[in-house]
């Protein structure tokens, strides 16, 4: 049994030859509109194609830190693990950002003033979703802790 061989030869709008290919793929793409047969054996191509999408090569990529720092190669250790669990305790400059800007809200003129209740409402859903996320990176950082315990 002989190979099928890439027969047909494409060709772009301005007349630059591309990589040949298979009569059956030709076929498909005049059907759906992407090419035209020039003769038997061509078709030219509606739009060129993009060869820039990939790299030919994988790049090497480097281990860098938030900062762009590169080669940075941290090692996650216990006292790693406590330090971030401190941190995450400590960082209170955010809540306070969210009830300084929910403060600056002024409070509607008239007798019907719900400002306070939608404050009060956006106050907790702030702090519910700080919390939560709190809480997942605690469980996240409990299971790291454990893991290098076992260790």
């Amino acid at each position: 049994m002989t190979p099928i061989q890439k027969n047909k030869r494409v060709v772009d709008e301005s007349g630059r030859e591309c990589k040949a290919t298979y009569s059956r793929r030709a076929k498909g793409l005049v059907k759906n509109g992407r090419a035209r047969f020039v003769d038997e054996n061509c078709i030219c191509l509606v739009r060129p194609p993009n060869d820039d999408l990939e790299d030919e090569n994988m790049s090497i990529k480097e281990n860098t830190d938030i900062k762009g720092n590169a080669d940075v190669k941290e090692s996650i250790t216990l006292q790693g693990i406590l330090e971030r669990i401190d941190k995450i305790q400590s960082d209170k400059a955010y809540m306070q950002g969210v009830i300084e800007a929910i403060k600056e809200i002024p409070p509607a003129p008239g007798p019907n003033d719900i400002t306070g209740a939608g404050k009060a409402e956006a106050l907790s859903d702030v702090v519910k979703c700080r919390e939560t996320t709190n809480q997942k990176l605690l469980a996240l950082y409990e299971k790291m802790y454990d893991d290098l315990k076992q260790k």
